[in-house]
């Protein structure tokens, strides 16, 4: 296991495995099969691509920076998306739409960051 870029939040492998902590202990997830997270308090849940969630103890905040450099990008004060994923942004009803083998997701996407994805591209 190798410190992420900024060597200091979370830990990621060269197969593109991070480490995330739980309330039990630890488990390696990897970065492809994280569709979204979301925030749950001072916790997380990790939504994957397959429909499972994990909560994890990192709050939102932690768990950006640790995604963020790995094609993840904020959506809203609660939740941080795969961009991989990303299949449609509407503007007007401020959505977003994730297209992952389990199904369609359509999750709430506030202004500001509407406008970040569309910069992007």
């Amino acid at each position: 296991m190798k410190s992420n870029p900024d060597g200091k939040i979370g830990y990621y492998d060269q197969s593109g495995r991070c480490r995330f902590n739980t309330l039990k202990g630890f488990f390696l997830q990897s970065i492809s099969d994280i569709a979204y997270v979301k925030a749950n308090g001072n916790y997380c849940t990790i939504h994957l691509i397959d429909g499972e969630e994990k909560l994890v103890t990192y709050t939102l905040a932690y768990v950006s920076k640790m995604l963020l450099p790995l094609g993840f990008r904020r959506i809203g004060r609660s939740s941080v998306i795969n961009l991989n994923y990303l299949a449609h942004v509407n503007r007007q009803s401020n959505t977003c739409l994730l297209d992952i083998p389990s199904g369609k997701l359509d999750l709430s996407i506030s202004h500001r960051y509407v406008k970040e994805l569309s910069e992007l591209f």
